[in-house]
């Protein structure tokens, strides 16, 4: 290997503010639906392995960051550290609208106006942000299959919503849309 640059710094600590974010503040806010936004929606016997590949995925995108080093200097910075930035805050806001509602209804306040899935809006984007602050093109690689099983996923969710919900989610469904 190279010589690594002195300015440069583990990309680790750029996860910091997302566990106080996901896990501390979540669970301060309110703890049962902390604990309810840890379960996923049943998926068919035949998508079940998107869950597995998501959750290795995301497993990989947390870890990866430990090995490799922010890339202050490589031209993508800005727009990484936007993301990153941009991610971190619809985490929050969709922490924040999510811990706001009764836990026999779903979320459709606050950022849940705009979009039907901010959490894995923001997460895609925080961990974009990520991918181009290391300029890792095997972590970008890996987002976009995390980004697909979590499709498979929040269409599970969403089949779920409409068994649950009816007509109350189906209205919602029309009004707002899936991600942005």
């Amino acid at each position: 290997m190279g010589k690594e640059r002195k300015d440069s710094m583990n990309a680790a600590i750029a996860l910091i503010p997302f566990v106080l974010i996901r896990v501390f503040l979540f669970q301060l806010l309110d703890k049962n639906r902390y604990n309810k936004a840890q379960k996923f929606a049943p998926l068919e016997k035949n998508k079940q392995g998107y869950y597995i590949i998501y959750q290795f995925c995301q497993l990989l995108l947390f870890i990866l960051p430990f090995f490799n080093r922010l890339q202050l200097s490589n031209g993508l910075e800005y727009l990484g550290i936007f993301f990153y930035v941009v991610g971190l805050v619809i985490i929050g806001q969709s922490i924040y609208s999510f811990a706001q509602t009764k836990s026999e209804t779903f979320s459709q306040n606050g950022i849940y106006r705009f979009s039907r899935h901010p959490m894995y809006v923001g997460y895609f984007i925080f961990y974009l942000g990520i991918g181009f602050l290391m300029a890792s093109y095997v972590y970008l690689i890996l987002l976009t299959i995390f980004q697909i099983c979590a499709h498979q996923i929040i269409l599970a969710e969403e089949k779920w919503c409409l068994e649950t919900f009816g007509v109350s989610y189906e209205n919602y469904m029309k009004k707002v849309r899936r991600y942005l």
